[in-house]
């Protein structure tokens, strides 16, 4: 009657009694180490934990199959699989044997092989420590084969033979994992009811160092001492060969206890075996037997010995990441400096790059496995995978990881603001119990990509603050462009101790990466290709000569990963197939592949092909379902992982492909059918999951199964699962996947839903090219409108020329002006100008008025409105003649209602334009902002208010009153990005101001911050924009403050003036701004003064000195540059003194604050170089008093320290170098030179 078996893993004794006494036996002789085991047989018989029926973590225990001293076993169902597996439970053993079943569950855990028991899961459950496992029927080796009944000899040593495969076969998945099984003999042999041997109870299992420990030595004597080794009992030493010796025992008994005739057997002369054994099973098993252990067969010579030549060559290769990395000692090193400088603060990311093979991903294992030294570092890992469709998959499993280990009884829940906590609720479901409760607050699109990034640097800081914090991620190259945004982001913005090490191969660099810290991972030099394939080799048992060696190092040219397929080609061959191959002088990897591929049996390369297509980690068990192999998997998966096809992952019961070159390889080599098949079982299974699994990963699948109707749908709502977790590149992707294959009315709305998403994702690129699309779909009611959205998006990718020609041909169109030559398109802005004014200017109607009618209604009118008075803001930047050309005519022709909100549209172009110079113009535009104001105190729409708010900062800022201008620009900037929606351009084009407004009134840590951010938001997405708005004009200065001189050199560059040049726009004019700082920072005037002599014809063509702020920008330039250059040669300083003066005093003429101060400070300068003591003091005293009011702190210290400055005595220190030091400048010498001349100082303060 055959029994049901499990795995008696803690050596509690529990299964049949041995007939013969195959007791297990445990005897210390010093120290347990950690691969001990004790045999806890004795003592009371404990009560079930647990009644049948009972249902624990999702088992429903339906029978009892034993019970022993320490645990019992049932036999269980699995309630979400509805499988039948052993549980084995402790009662309340001590602290020895729940580690021997830990120690034993996860030595097990990571094997999978068909002679071998398969182990679930380690659970604790009511204070029981219990393990699950595959439940197995059938008999202990006696008592299976006599059960058999054979009466034929040659039979009997055939069976005998097949035992010995299975048993060589089990014994070598241990040995080549560096494990021992120390415990071999009859009881624990099962013969299930297939026939197939099954190696059992793991009680006993220890490690063994094949390098450092080979001989296994211990400070204790385990096993049975009828079936143990002679080192074991003398020398405590415990190798694979003890196991092949017990083995050996093991069939002695079995022939001689199941012989058919065993009660008149002829023994051989030593009286060993039967005389009628087959002589080289005979001499196989004497091998076994013999004292020296090097003289024993290993398990992979006993496997072939007892099978055929074909079975015998897919031997095991060790699993190449258990043994010590080779060749990467300078490496690792360099990495421990890296370190060291990430603990002091100063490196913030490492990023690795080899070529495909070279060993990338190996090297961050051991990365991993260094960093483990330190138990202070909080490090989570993730890799990425080109066929996995899940949104920020770079951080989906370290999310996994970062959830248990927070999650815990007694783990302290984050705490981060209520917008961070819900974006993050929403995108990682996983973190609910890791953070706080916080106030709900309701999901918005203004909610976009930064308030998605902001919550994950919250999240990361608060991390931060228990340790420090290092993500590795592998495979970069995958990521998506959510992923690589958000990694820059934190790298640059998150709190405290945190860290980045990321690998791709070498063909990919991400973006905004310092050189320094990119560390090549170059292939392995000759001596150490050879030491990894020797100890690879030595391990599957296979020699070769050192000439084939040699060869088989040259042709794999240092790729590790190429070097491990060579060697698992070679024991896949035959060896007249190996002696032809290792002649090839030149190695051809893809027929590598192909040659093992045909090797392989038809459910192996099905199976194959299934995990492949699954496109990342592949549950064994679901594996097995989707392919219907049944109990046959067991033995293809286990080919598949010993010839290294697949590899299994630690700690979880998943297998993948080994490499992506063997992804790569079999995408050519197997035929589109057998994928397509593959891809559809993968969705139609996935489809059976339900909820629980990501629409991702079914359309992807169906996709790949060509079946792109069915994919549509699935893409849609893998769209709005991205979406919800606010990766919106990916919500872009998928709409836009969808709207291909979708009915022409549907795949509009596709296409307009991944517009809007790319967009609120950033991606401006992207979202133009869908808006073209759009603006030529049979189903555009408004292609206008998609052209105008178009054009918005190219502006801010910096495609300046795609989007000037959709401007213009949306200008012919709505009867706007187009581009014309500098004369006549300055001859028409006049015209313009001059018949507003005539006409009175621009107001709004009374708000009493009930006549008025929405623009809206006539989208001819409201696409006028968009390109005049939206699309314009951005474009004044790159074509400011046609811009304002654009606003003049819209402002004088474009009829609107009176009540119509696109007229404060209207009302905002009219303010910012009016306000460029005083007279009737800036009067008319303080009128208008003062009926605005009135207006939206009466409407309360959050859009109106961000419009008025924006134009009274531009008010102030055209007239330098910069201390007036911050409030109102840093509310409009806000109410942009935070509440009004599609708004974008009006956000940054309001922070362009600030940025000036922060250097003049020197708050330089507000100008670092706000530029910094906006730099790298605009490098994290496709945005020229804001990147142009950040770097050039006087936001440069923020570089300069970091000592980032290179930086501003970059974003500056101008081309060599010439006659016939095109016109200079603003963005140009920005350009030169910056360029002239920069030369102002690094002590070079003289080169600025010829900057300024070089582009002035460009510069006067620009238009930027028509406006008020750009005059008084232009003299003070030129002004401060006159004073370096004065004080620098005396010599020559009063004709340069006579050129300040006379810029100083037009800045006075402009009558506004800051040029008053600024004039002010020029000529006390000039009084005080020609020896003017008191108009000096005169004009310091009031220039200090006017700074002072107008909050221009730089140029109030300016005043102050030329009011004390004494020729000829000991001066103090300069109170502007104070407030620079203070601002933590990286040089304040240097930025000292980006607001006045310095004079000479000494340290000593004056004579008291």
């Amino acid at each position: 009657m055959m029994g049901r078996y499990w795995v008696d893993i803690d050596g509690s004794g529990l299964g049949f009694d041995d007939e013969d006494d195959d007791g297990t036996e445990l005897q210390e002789n010093g120290d347990l180490d950690t691969d001990d085991g004790r045999n806890s047989s004795s003592g009371r018989t404990k009560s079930l934990p647990w009644k049948l029926g009972t249902e624990v973590r999702g088992f429903r225990l339906n029978k009892l199959l034993g019970r022993g001293a320490t645990g019992a076993v049932y036999s269980a169902t699995d309630l979400k699989t509805q499988s039948t597996l052993a549980l084995k439970v402790l009662f309340h053993p001590d602290a020895d044997t729940i580690n021997r079943l830990k120690r034993g569950f996860r030595a097990l855990a990571e094997i999978f092989h068909p002679n071998l028991v398969m182990l679930y899961g380690l659970y604790q459950h009511d204070g029981h420590s219990f393990i699950t496992m595959e439940q197995i029927d059938g008999l202990p080796l006696v008592p299976a084969i006599r059960a058999e009944g054979i009466d034929s000899a040659a039979v009997f040593y055939d069976r005998i033979n097949s035992i010995l495969r299975d048993a060589g076969r089990a014994l070598h998945a241990l040995h080549s994992n560096q494990l021992v099984h120390r415990d071999i003999k009859p009881n624990n042999l099962l013969i299930d009811q297939t026939g197939r041997l099954r190696l059992i109870d793991y009680g006993m299992i220890g490690s063994f160092d094949p390098v450092w420990d080979p001989e296994g030595h211990r400070a204790y004597v385990a096993g049975n001492r009828k079936y143990m080794a002679p080192e074991v009992l003398t020398k405590q030493n415990y190798p694979p060969g003890s196991d092949m010796f017990s083995l050996g025992r093991v069939l002695v008994k079995l022939i001689r206890s199941c012989h058919p005739f065993r009660h008149g057997l002829h023994m051989s002369s030593d009286g060993l075996l039967p005389v009628d054994t087959p002589k080289p099973l005979a001499r196989l098993i004497r091998r076994m037997l013999k004292v020296e252990i090097s003289e024993r067969p290993t398990a992979w010579e006993i496997a072939s010995t007892a099978a055929d030549s074909s079975e015998a060559t897919s031997s095991l290769l060790v699993n190449p990441w258990q043994l010590r990395i080779v060749g990467r000692e300078k490496s690792i090193q360099e990495v421990r400096e890296w370190l060291s400088l990430m603990v002091a603060g100063k490196a913030r990311r490492l990023h690795v790059t080899a070529s495909p093979g070279i060993g990338k991903t190996r090297f961050l294992n051991a990365i991993r496995e260094q960093l483990k030294e330190h138990a202070w570092l909080q490090v989570f890992a993730s890799q990425c995978r080109s066929r996995e469709e899940v949104p920020l998959q770079a951080f989906d499993e370290m999310v996994d990881v970062l959830a248990r280990r927070y999650s815990g009884p007694n783990a302290e829940q984050l705490e981060l603001d209520p917008v961070s906590t819900q974006i993050l609720h929403y995108s990682f479901p996983v973190l609910r119990g890791v953070l706080k409760k916080a106030n709900e607050v309701s999901r918005d699109r203004s909610l976009g990509q930064a308030e998605a990034n902001d919550a994950a640097i919250h999240l990361t800081s608060q991390v931060c603050r228990h340790g420090p914090v290092i993500l590795i991620i592998d495979d970069l190259q995958w990521a998506d462009q959510d992923s690589l945004a958000l990694i820059r982001r934190l790298e640059k913005e998150v709190h405290g101790l945190f860290a980045v090490i990321t690998a791709s191969r070498d063909d990919f660099i991400p973006p905004d990466l310092s050189p320094e810290f990119v560390l090549r991972l170059d292939p392995l030099t000759e001596t150490e290709s050879k030491e990894v394939l020797r100890r690879h080799l030595q391990l599957s048992r296979i020699v070769l000569t050192d000439s084939i060696i040699q060869q088989v190092v040259q042709m794999a040219n240092g790729n590790c990963h190429h070097l491990l397929q060579l060697a698992a080609g070679m024991s896949a061959a035959k060896p007249n197939e190996l002696a032809a191959w290792s002649n090839n002088t030149s190695l051809d990897i893809r027929c590598l592949w192909r040659h093992r591929l045909e090797r392989l049996s038809e459910p192996a390369r099905g199976l194959l092909t299934h995990i492949a297509a699954a496109g990342g980690p592949v549950d064994i068990a679901l594996a097995m379902k989707i392919t219907n192999l049944g109990e046959a998997g067991r033995e293809v998966l286990s080919q598949l992982l010993q010839q290294q096809w697949l590899s299994k992952r630690t700690s979880t019961h998943h297998v993948e492909i080994f490499h992506d070159t063997i992804l790569e390889a079999l995408s050519d080599i197997l035929p589109a059918e057998q994928w397509q098949q593959a891809h559809l079982q993968w969705a139609e299974r996935l489809i059976e999951e339900g909820e629980s699994v990501s629409a991702a990963r079914i359309a992807g699948h169906l996709f790949q199964a060509n079946l792109p109707e069915k994919g549509a749908e699935y893409a849609i709502r893998a769209a709005d699962e991205a979406e919800t977790r606010y990766a919106f590149y990916e919500a872009g992707r998928w709409h836009y996947r969808a709207s291909q294959h979708l009915l022409p009315e549907p795949a509009f709305e596709q296409l307009k839903k991944s517009a809007d998403a790319y967009t609120a994702g950033e991606r401006s690129t992207e979202a133009g090219q869908i808006y073209l699309e759009m603006a030529e779909h049979p189903q555009a009611e408004n292609p206008a409108w998609c052209q105008a959205a178009a054009a918005e998006s190219f502006i801010r990718a910096g495609n300046i020329e795609q989007a000037l020609s959709i401007i213009v041909d949306l200008a012919v169109r709505l009867g706007l002006p187009t581009p014309k030559s500098n004369w006549r398109s300055n001859l028409s802005i006049i015209c313009n100008r001059l018949r507003l004014r005539w006409r009175g200017g621009y107001r709004l109607p009374a708000a009493s008025d009930s006549s008025a009618v929405d623009a809206t209604e006539d989208p001819l009118i409201n696409e006028r409105v968009r390109i005049c008075f939206q699309v314009t803001r951005a474009l004044a930047f790159y074509e400011n003649h046609y811009a304002a050309n654009l606003i003049t005519a819209g402002l004088l022709k474009i009829h609107l209602p009176d009540g119509s909100p696109a007229r404060l549209r209207g009302a905002v172009a009219y303010a910012v334009l009016g306000s460029y110079n005083p007279g009737w113009w800036r009067r008319s535009a303080a009128r208008l902002l003062t009926e605005m104001d009135a207006r939206v105190e009466e409407d309360e729409n959050v859009d109106a208010i961000a419009h008025t708010a924006a134009a009274r900062g531009y008010h102030y800022w055209l007239q330098a009153s910069y201390a007036d201008c911050i409030f109102s620009l840093e509310k409009a900037s806000t109410l942009y990005r935070q509440q009004c929606r599609g708004m974008v351009f009006e956000s940054v084009h309001t922070q362009f101001p600030v940025l000036t407004a922060y250097f003049f009134l020197g708050r330089i840590d507000q100008l670092m911050l706000v530029a910094q951010s906006m730099q790298h938001d605009a490098l994290d997405r496709d945005d020229q924009f804001t990147l142009d708005t950040a770097t050039t004009g006087f936001s440069a200065t923020a570089a300069l403050f970091n000592g980032d001189v290179a930086w501003v050199k970059k974003r500056s560059q101008l081309p060599k003036a010439r006659r016939h040049d095109p016109q200079w726009q603003f963005l140009d004019v920005l350009k030169h701004v910056a360029l002239i700082l920069r030369k102002m920072y690094i002590g070079r005037p003289d080169h600025a003064e010829k900057i300024i002599k070089l582009y002035r014809g460009q510069l006067k063509k620009s238009g930027i000195l028509r406006m008020q702020a750009g005059r008084i920008w232009d003299s003070w330039l030129q002004g401060t540059v006159g004073l370096q250059l004065a004080v620098a040669n005396p010599e020559q300083s009063w004709e340069r003194l006579n050129t300040v003066s006379r810029k100083a005093r037009l800045l006075i003429r402009e009558d506004v604050p800051f040029a008053v101060v600024v004039g002010q400070l020029m000529l006390a300068r000039i009084a005080e170089m020609k020896g003017q003591t008191d108009q000096a003091k005169e004009l310091y005293t009031a220039a200090a008093k006017g700074a002072d009011q107008q909050q221009l702190e730089p140029f109030r210290r300016i005043a102050l320290d030329g009011l004390e400055y004494r020729p000829g005595r000991r001066s103090r220190p300069s109170r502007l170098h104070e407030l620079l030091e203070e601002m933590r400048v990286q040089d304040p010498v240097a930025s000292l030179r980006l607001y006045t001349a310095p004079r000479p100082t000494k340290d000593a303060r004056p004579d008291q």
